[in-house]
């Protein structure tokens, strides 16, 4: 089941199976295309989305929690990520002078470099990652994966309440 053959249609798969190895492959691929533009650009995947994440948040910066939620993926360890981040001089924490229990993840000048510098080679990037789906088939499967993605959401507040 794991490794290179997992998604690929054998006597022994259902199709649902054969879908969600599909799907993880893809995601993998997709995923090392642009981690691999990015380690270029000296950030990973995930770093790349937190000082994004802190740059539409202007100014003000963002809270690790607000952070957090706004991640394509889940994290299970922000703080450890935000210290290496900030190790590398990326982001900085700043306490609230009014409360200080809070504290707001800033962008360095470094960090807000790295956040604007790739943006439209990323775009071009993900252009071509689906170049070979027409706009409606592009438009399909962006419907057809929310729909996955909601019901599985429904799913697991259901099994947490």
């Amino acid at each position: 089941m794991i490794g290179e053959n997992f998604g690929k249609s054998s006597k022994y798969d259902n199709f649902e199976e054969v879908l969600f190895g599909n799907i993880l492959r893809t995601a993998d691929e997709v995923f090392r295309s642009i981690d691999s533009f990015l380690t270029k650009n000296g950030v990973s995947l995930l770093q790349y989305n937190v000082l994004r994440s802190i740059r539409e948040r202007g100014e003000n910066g963002a809270p690790i929690g607000v952070i957090g939620q706004e991640m394509l993926t889940f994290v299970p360890d922000m703080t450890r990520l935000i210290d290496r981040m900030e190790k590398k001089k990326l982001v900085k924490r700043v306490r609230n002078s009014e409360d200080r229990r809070s504290v707001f993840i800033h962008l360095t000048p470094k960090g807000l470099k790295i956040a604007n510098e790739p943006e439209l080679e990323l775009v071009t990037l993900h252009k071509s990652n689906f170049d070979c789906l027409s706009r409606k088939e592009q438009q399909l499967l962006k419907q057809l994966l929310f729909r996955v993605r909601q019901n599985l959401k429904i799913k697991r507040e259901q099994n947490e309440n």
